[in-house]
């Protein structure tokens, strides 16, 4: 996935806020997706997780963009920039990782989700 790092600060805040408009992003991502698991790659326990269960809901938006819900409601990680370094999907496309990764307070987190 090739995005500017404009877009891809608008991805990650996308994915801890809700209902942002994304621009550039792989139309892949369209649909459902459940959370399936969270890996701390980087960074301590006491770093801000996702909810168990999570569901990312991807939808067209304008023209190339997607919008994208997040349930439930992520306060705790919105509460720090973030940053998407990139996301891969199964070659079925029904599996996608991405990481994202934060310097205040600094950690890496590669989170793998299942479409639904």
């Amino acid at each position: 996935l090739k995005m500017s790092q404009s877009s891809m600060l608008q991805l990650a805040s996308a994915l801890l806020i809700c209902s942002v408009a994304i621009y550039a992003a792989d139309s892949r991502a369209l649909g459902t997706w459940q959370l399936r698991s969270e890996k701390t790659v980087e960074g301590s326990s006491a770093i801000p997780h996702f909810a168990a269960k999570t569901i990312m809901t991807v939808k067209q938006g304008d023209s190339d963009n997607l919008v994208i819900q997040i349930e439930p409601k992520q306060p705790e990680i919105t509460a720090h920039p973030i940053k998407l370094e990139g996301e891969v999907f199964s070659p079925n496309g029904k599996r996608m990782t991405q990481t994202l990764s934060s310097t205040n307070p600094q950690y890496r987190i590669i989170l793998t989700w299942d479409k639904q």
